[in-house]
């Protein structure tokens, strides 16, 4: 059984996306990757972090 996370810390969120944590944090300070802050951290949702991978360009051939 696959365990849903509610929240994803950074590593996580990143690790989701394929990416660098330092390449996860650009893109929340720009604004293009919705996060929520837990404490002084800051925490993605899967929703979030899907909305991000359905906002980029496709090849459509």
């Amino acid at each position: 059984m696959t365990e849903v996370l509610a929240l994803r810390d950074r590593e996580r969120a990143a690790r989701y996306l394929d990416m660098t944590v330092r390449r996860l944090d650009d893109l929340r300070r720009a604004g293009a990757i919705r996060a929520v802050r837990d404490g002084n951290r800051w925490k993605y949702t899967t929703a979030a972090l899907d909305e991000y991978v359905d906002s980029l360009p496709t090849n459509a051939a």
